[in-house]
């Protein structure tokens, strides 16, 4: 193929992007990791994992838009990479966030099956059992954590 050259260096670069949001994301900074991931998506978008990391990214930074952007992600991630227990308790909680309560149920429940010890998965569904207006949100989770548990970010 004539255009091969191009096509890999476009792989190079969004691998090098990747890593740059990977070391935002490492700091904390999820605004800056968003912008890296989306430039490498931008470039290569059949990556999992950097779906995966700009749909975390998204989820740390708490703005409802952002919301919304990671329940894309987390299904693309999903769709390119798998389900397993983290993704989709990551995608439950976008869900919950959104307030979409009987999907993130569902997600969390589906969790469950892949691993029935998911304690994000657990505590998300005791906080939809409690009583009307007492659900705040799970915790003892943060997305940064299944992140690098994931994919071995440091």
């Amino acid at each position: 193929n004539p255009l091969s050259w191009y096509l890999n260096d476009n792989r190079n670069v969004a691998a090098k992007l990747a890593k740059e949001g990977d070391d935002w994301l490492q700091r904390g900074d999820y605004k800056h990791a968003a912008k890296k991931y989306q430039d490498s998506l931008f470039l290569n978008d059949k990556s999992g994992q950097v779906h995966y990391n700009l749909a975390t990214a998204s989820l740390q930074i708490g703005a409802e838009e952002e919301y919304a952007r990671a329940i894309f992600h987390f299904n693309r991630a999903i769709e390119l990479a798998g389900a397993d227990a983290p993704k989709l308790y990551a995608l439950g909680l976008a869900y919950f966030k959104v307030g979409q309560k009987e999907t993130a149920r569902q997600v969390w429940s589906d969790a469950l099956k892949f691993d029935p010890n998911n304690t994000g998965a657990k505590n998300g569904l005791a906080v939809l059992d409690k009583p009307q207006g007492s659900a705040a949100g799970p915790t003892g989770f943060t997305v940064r954590r299944v992140a690098q548990k994931t994919f071995n970010i440091p």
